[in-house]
């Protein structure tokens, strides 16, 4: 948080005697972060004994009377005698693609263009923007001055409805999208070749089905049921094999009541599934055993079999993975 000013960690592995790290922090009247001092191992009071220091300088562009606060207009990463290792400048508002000089604000506060250090005195700009009427982004730039375009829907400029990418010659690849304006779910977009895709969701605003090119309302590419239970939920999917046939194939995505993935059951040849991705938890939630793949008779998601070969994970106290062993038991 804003107030913490110092930290130390004694790192107790493998041995008896730990090994402390150190970080610490200095902050303005406004909460924001100045320095942060990453010292890395330190002993005692030698804070660069483990020579692996990082300080992080942040320099702030603020107006306080359009309280316009915490626009990081500098960031300067050093090693502990001072040498550069990094460095960032942002520019905000003003000219697009410029901005006004360092550390200069206008009424907006919106970053206009940030320049990574190179070498020397050397920077490159990896990003410039211009900005609509509402402070939407509307045209960047990259380090290599290829452009982004996007347009906004005009009755509430809330949802991007086009967007286009120039590579090389000019030449824009345009991706094009419809919205619900009340439940702000994608009604239908199309890719660059104009060839459009749709998109059905229930009262409940859940996606119900995807129809791409090909297909049709009434036959469409993929549907979603929702069937939700006691201690499991599971989301149905029926993908359709070839545009407009007839053969579906049918997987069952199971959930336990923390919205945790415990197993897919998906179709195979001969009336056959095939289970995967099973997973058994331990006290702390944590994935104990994720158990290989199975064939299995139905879509039901039962006990696993006995035998059933499977990786097993060991923690430590404070939830870090300490060992993975594999079904062949390295």
């Amino acid at each position: 948080g804003p107030e913490r000013r110092a930290h130390f960690v004694e790192h107790v592995e493998g041995s008896t005697k730990p090994v402390t790290t150190s970080e610490a922090w200095t902050y303005d009247d406004y909460g924001n972060a100045l320095t942060h001092s990453d010292w890395g191992v330190v002993d005692g009071d030698d804070l660069r004994a483990g020579h692996d220091e990082r300080i992080t300088t942040t320099t702030y562009a603020q107006d306080v009377a359009a309280w316009l606060l915490g626009r990081p207009c500098r960031v300067l990463v050093t090693d502990a005698a001072g040498t550069r290792l990094a460095e960032t400048r942002t520019y905000y508002d003003g000219a697009p693609f410029v901005g006004l000089p360092l550390g200069m604000l206008d009424h907006r506060g919106l970053a206009t263009r940030t320049a990574s250090w190179v070498e020397d005195e050397r920077f490159v700009d990896t990003a410039r923007v211009e900005y609509d009427g509402e402070g939407l982004p509307k045209t960047t730039l990259d380090a290599r001055g290829y452009r982004r375009e996007v347009d906004y829907d005009p009755e509430t400029h809330r949802f991007p409805v086009a967007e286009r990418i120039f590579v090389g010659g000019g030449k824009p690849l345009t991706f094009e999208a419809g919205y619900d304006a009340a439940t702000g779910t994608m009604a239908w977009s199309t890719d660059p070749a104009g060839r459009k895709t749709t998109f059905h969701h229930s009262p409940l605003l859940e996606l119900t089905s995807i129809v791409k090119p090909g297909d049709s309302d009434a036959k469409p590419t993929t549907t979603f049921e929702y069937v939700y239970g006691a201690p499991l939920s599971k989301v149905v999917s029926r993908s359709r094999v070839r545009s407009g046939g007839d053969e579906m194939l049918e997987k069952h995505h199971y959930y336990d009541g923390l919205g945790r993935d415990v197993g897919l059951i998906e179709q195979a040849e001969d009336g056959k599934t095939l289970t995967s991705g099973l997973k058994v938890f331990g006290p702390n939630g944590r994935v104990v055993r994720e158990l290989e793949p199975a064939f299995t008779a139905s879509f039901a998601l039962g006990a696993p079999r006995a035998g059933l070969a499977f990786t097993a994970h060991r923690y430590d106290a404070l939830g870090r993975a300490t060992r993975s062993v594999l079904p062949d038991g390295s």
